[in-house]
């Protein structure tokens, strides 16, 4: 199926009298969105919005934003989602983050855009996107963070078991968690707040969404919701205001200042 895309190219970032290029390009649901934001620049910059380039190809930094109520331009899409889309969704189904410069390099097709605004892991208009063409980045910022150690923390065993039994349990969780946690850090997750951020841009999630995004069992998708705070009602799993709900949050967000003070001493 063909569909109209308006492209807005914003200049906001270089340095040039602010100006705006609107063109619309007739796409597919397979088209990449990053081949049509560089031709675009491209012809953005034939009719003299930057100049302190003549060509752009697919080594350059490019941020791609859905237009949205919160989204109009490319300064409110830096204010509210950085340097572009924050999430990607991988040929297996499970979710990608995309930290720091991470989205300037990102190839969306229009159908992965689409699926992202459906399922209310971001908000706006796919018939409309904003790209801007950033200028003068540093340095790609590295990232350090015990995963494993807070991983271990949330995902925990509970109940009385004989000491030989429990060190085995222990020996055969403990690779499990491994396992979660080399995933996470393959999809870009860096760190809890991202796996926070990402469950509460939903009011509600059922339990196979979760394992299918973030690539758990059903076991450990509970064992995470109920770390997060949320709790089952029904088939779905949402935040309450029940104490077991409002202390497990707590403790989460805790664990998350306890292990980032911990890592920024030790630097």
């Amino acid at each position: 199926m063909k569909r109209r895309i308006t492209f807005i190219f914003d200049n906001y970032s270089s340095g040039e009298p602010r100006k705006l290029y609107k063109v619309d390009k007739i796409l597919i649901q397979n088209s990449s969105i990053r081949k049509v934001c560089l031709s675009v620049i491209n012809d953005a910059i034939k009719h003299g919005l930057i100049t302190w380039t003549n060509f752009v190809d697919d080594s350059n930094s490019v941020a791609v934003y859905v237009s949205s109520d919160a989204i109009t331009d490319a300064h409110t899409g830096w204010v509210k989602s950085g340097f572009g889309i924050k999430y990607a969704i991988n040929r297996d189904g499970s979710i990608k983050v995309l930290n720091g410069y991470d989205p300037l390099h990102q190839d969306w097709t229009l159908s992965e855009i689409d699926e992202l605004i459906n399922c209310k892991y971001i908000e706006g208009d796919s018939s409309k996107l904003i790209i801007a063409l950033p200028n003068g980045l540093g340095a790609s910022p590295q990232d350090l963070f015990d995963w494993l150690g807070f991983a271990s923390n949330v995902f925990q065993m509970t109940g009385a078991v004989g000491y030989i039994l429990l060190k085995f349990r222990l020996l055969i969780v403990d690779r499990k968690i491994r396992r979660i946690v080399d995933r996470w850090i393959k999809n870009g997750m860096r760190y809890p707040v991202q796996i926070r951020d990402f469950i509460d841009v939903k009011g509600e999630w059922k339990l196979g969404e979760v394992k299918k995004r973030l690539k758990l069992s059903d076991e450990y998708s509970i064992k995470l919701l109920d770390a997060l705070g949320l709790e089952p009602k029904g088939d779905l799993w949402r935040l309450t205001h029940s104490d077991r709900s409002i202390n497990n949050r707590k403790r989460w967000i805790r664990n998350e200042k306890r292990y980032i003070k911990s890592m920024e001493i030790s630097e």
